[in-house]
């Protein structure tokens, strides 16, 4: 995630709502994701480094939340992207690697009319949600484990599984290669949040870099100081209480 005071977090009211609300949506679609894969990862960490032969139904539960939440969100963002302005460079690379999970999302959006298709085609053979796979760190002897997990509970041992991927390359420190593979698709999550950062992080600094210099001629021809503008907006998220008084009859 960006840090709290990252530029992009504090967008003074001089900004265009338009553009502000845009921002918004991105940079929070992609804190979810962050957050989100953080969750899975630390799963994922502590189930390899227990040697435990199952899986907590509730934790098993969270990875599939999780999952989604990423497979949303990217969704989300790259709605949000495509309609701001034409992606170019990075943006546009992103969009391009990402597209199937909007792909993805439709297809859950419409899997509850294809259930009848899909249950008479030999190839459907993943859960509905469908399979979390990583890969455990290569030991002394150049071995490494693959460990797939069902995001479903109700399938047939034969019927769990996604296909193993031969041209993997983990590491010899922490789990790898964190993946999501659902109706035709397969996609490293490890991957796209990688790309998610360096994009966001990317992003920070052409806003920064394109805003900030409007913002600082704006501020001295009104007289006012820019650091206090900035100040105004510190990346927190603002808490509202209200109280109310019931009125009984």
């Amino acid at each position: 995630m960006l840090p709290d005071n990252a530029f992009m977090r504090r967008l003074p009211i001089a900004v265009p709502l338009k553009k502000r609300l845009e921002v918004d949506a991105i940079l929070t679609s992609t804190d979810i994701a962050f957050v989100a894969y953080d969750k899975i990862f630390d799963i994922l960490t502590g189930l390899h480094l227990s040697q435990v032969p199952g899986i907590p139904l509730r934790t098993a539960t969270e990875l599939c939340l999780n999952a989604w939440a990423i497979v949303d969100s990217v969704h989300t963002l790259r709605q949000f992207a495509e309609k701001t302005a034409k992606p170019e460079g990075q943006m546009a690379r992103f969009l391009k690697s990402c597209e199937h999970f909007t792909e993805m999302r439709n297809v859950m959006h419409h899997r509850a009319g294809q259930l009848g298709n899909a249950a008479n085609t030999k190839a459907e053979n993943h859960p509905t949600y469908g399979v979390v796979s990583f890969c455990s760190p290569i030991d002394s002897d150049q071995r490494f484990n693959m460990t797939q997990i069902t995001l479903g509970t109700t399938h047939h041992e034969r019927h769990r599984f996604a296909d193993v991927d031969s041209n993997l390359n983990p590491s010899d420190k922490t789990i790898t290669h964190v993946t999501l593979t659902a109706f035709d698709y397969q996609t490293d999550l490890s991957r796209v949040n990688l790309e998610l950062y360096e994009l966001i992080v990317s992003m920070n600094r052409q806003l920064q870099e394109t805003i900030l210099p409007q913002l600082t001629a704006a501020a001295e021809a009104a007289g006012e100081d820019l650091d206090k503008v900035l100040a105004d907006y510190n990346g927190r998220n603002d808490i509202i209480t209200v109280m109310m008084q019931f009125e009984g009859s």
